[in-house]
C-alpha cells in the first residue's frame, strides 16, 4: 500500500508508475485507487 498524508497526487503518480514497471514483468499486477476525488 502506498499513501500520502496531506498530498493528493504523489501517491497516485507513484502507484501508477510502479504499476507500469511491475506490470511489464508481472502480467497480473493490479493498481487500485481507494479514493478518487
Amino acid at each position: 500500500a502506498i499513501g500520502c498524508t496531506g498530498g493528493q497526487h504523489r501517491s497516485v503518480y507513484i502507484s501508477n508508475t510502479l504499476g507500469e514497471y511491475f506490470g511489464s514483468q508481472y502480467p497480473n499486477t493490479q493498481v487500485r485507487h481507494r479514493e478518487l476525488t
